[in-house]
């Protein structure tokens, strides 16, 4: 009874901690069209704009991107910029879209290429992509190490 109840408890942590780690051990960097007129972002300014609390810099308004609901990188995404599960920061969105403060919730795009081009051709768009996928035709704005 002994071996099997620490086999079980053997299995069972095994499985919790290949859960938790993460997916993609590269950094997460947040970013714009090259053009923009945003040079930089603090992680408190990170923070705020992914939970629906600040929509304006500069006097012009951004418009957020996210990654599809199902991918690693928006669950890594939410929880390392804003400490909350990406579901939860979703509810906010929609919370404040219901109260009608903001007329629509961030776009969402299937795949990194989709996101890429649509940050490309829209100034003032902000999203994340893991480092390894920047182009030329983005700038980085904030970046978020795996320590």
């Amino acid at each position: 009874m002994t071996k099997t109840f620490a086999l079980v408890v053997h299995v069972y942590l095994v499985a919790m901690f290949a859960v938790a780690e993460p997916v993609h051990a590269e950094a997460i960097v947040v970013v714009t069209n090259k053009d923009s007129h945003i040079s930089s972002l603090t992680n408190a300014q990170v923070k705020r704009i992914f939970l629906a609390k600040l929509m304006v810099i500069d006097d012009e308004l951004i418009s957020i991107v996210n990654q599809q609901k199902s991918s690693a990188i928006r669950d890594d995404f939410y929880l390392l910029a804003t400490g909350q599960h990406a579901q939860r920061a979703s509810a906010r969105w929609a919370g404040k879209v219901f109260s009608g403060e903001i007329t629509r919730s961030p776009l969402e795009f299937d795949n990194p290429e989709a996101l890429k081009n649509w940050l490309k051709a829209t100034p003032n768009a902000i999203s994340y992509l893991y480092e390894s996928e920047l182009t030329e035709q983005l700038k980085v704005l904030f970046r978020i190490d795996r320590d």
